[in-house]
């Protein structure tokens, strides 16, 4: 839990690297988002791309926020942690935030878990309190990761969140959804969201080292915060790691399109038929790849008639079942082949099984041989 009176204590040294330390302690992995597993030294390369919060949505978050007596800004925060939550998947979440006050980075953990949502947007807004109160704070990076629990070198994240305020005058863009693409800026991050509020509208840039798309990141922060402020006016309850961030087309596109892989096939056939049918066509082809080696279409005929060939001597044949107690790897597959073409049907049995309960298995289904 965050204590709401932490933003009040005075600032000191001493206090400040207790408060992050027992915010960062806790944290045993670095949290990398989109799967940048480190930062190399010097600056790096961005491509950029902004767009406005739909006013709709905007309207929305401001309402919610008012109801709350939280900031837009911690529920900014809190839809930013779910990204990154997602893309690195870890729980326990630390970015890097910009205060106003604060010319430098501070590190932030906001917690992804069972906690409902509107609960979990009160501890965001108390932790963002309590961190104005260590923004005088001279704290590296480096202290900070002695202050989490993250062994070695490895940084403690990749990815920051820059929340800026400014008067409605003050802003250049006045075209709803508009976005500018390909803007090229330099930063030691991996990814940076900076979200301008006028106090009236909501403009969003992503800054990605390539191959990340900012678009596309961009797309995940507004899908968060949609998901948000629906569960704060519907279910408030809800757990907060439970809402989505994948817009509708793309969630249609993993989902469905990616999995739409049936295809027509003799109905007749059996299916080592069909792989010796396929083996005739190509023979060269990589049928297999696993740790224990790659085996070609017809190698892993070979090896599969010669088992048959075994099984068969050994009395399998029609209606014969074979235990197989095998880990993943192209043997089970020649293993597999081999029984069907022997014509008996295989049984498979998890390798994780205590040998009591896999020989009491065996003699359960009769299984006439084993593979494995």
């Amino acid at each position: 839990m965050i204590d709401k009176n932490e933003g009040t204590k005075g600032y000191t040294e001493s206090n400040s690297e207790q408060f992050f330390r027992e915010m960062l302690s806790s944290v045993t992995e670095a949290v990398l988002a989109f799967g940048q597993s480190s930062t190399p030294p010097g600056e790096l390369i961005m491509t950029a791309s902004g767009f406005m919060i739909r006013q709709e949505l905007n309207t929305r978050l401001r309402r919610q926020a008012a109801r709350l007596g939280v900031s837009l800004e911690s529920l900014c925060h809190l839809g930013w942690a779910l990204v990154l939550s997602r893309s690195s998947h870890c729980e326990q979440v630390v970015f890097g935030t910009g205060l106003r006050a604060h010319r430098g980075i501070l590190p932030i953990r906001v917690d992804i878990s069972e906690t409902g949502t509107e609960e979990a947007a009160r501890q965001v807004f108390a932790r963002l309190e309590a961190l104005q109160a260590h923004q005088q704070t001279p704290l590296s990076l480096s202290l900070a990761l002695r202050c989490s629990g993250v062994g070695g070198e490895a940084p403690l994240f990749n990815a920051l969140l820059n929340y800026r305020h400014s008067q409605s005058n003050e802003t250049t863009v006045e075209i709803e959804d508009a976005q500018w693409l390909d803007e090229q800026a330099r930063t030691h991050y991996p990814v940076t969201l900076s979200v301008d509020d006028d106090g009236e509208t909501l403009g969003v840039t992503v800054q990605a080292v390539a191959p990340l798309e900012p678009a596309r990141v961009g797309d995940y922060m507004a899908q968060a915060l949609l998901s948000l402020v629906t569960a704060l006016e519907t279910t408030p309850q809800k757990a907060v790691c439970e809402l989505p961030i994948l817009p509708a087309a793309e969630h249609k596109r993993v989902l469905y399109d990616w999995n739409a892989t049936g295809v027509d096939y003799p109905q007749g056939e059996c299916l080592h038929t069909l792989f010796e049918q396929q083996v005739q066509r190509t023979p060269h082809a990589m049928a297999v790849t696993a740790d224990d080696g790659v085996l070609s279409y017809a190698a892993l005929n070979d090896r599969a008639n010669r088992l048959a060939h075994y099984l068969r001597a050994q009395g399998v044949g029609p209606d014969e079942r074979v235990a197989v107690c095998a880990e993943r790897s192209s043997a089970m597959v020649v293993a597999l082949l081999g029984i069907l073409k022997a014509g008996g049907a295989y049984v498979p049995l998890d390798p994780g099984y205590p040998r009591e309960r896999l020989n009491y298995i065996l003699g359960g289904c009769g299984a006439g041989a084993a593979a494995g």
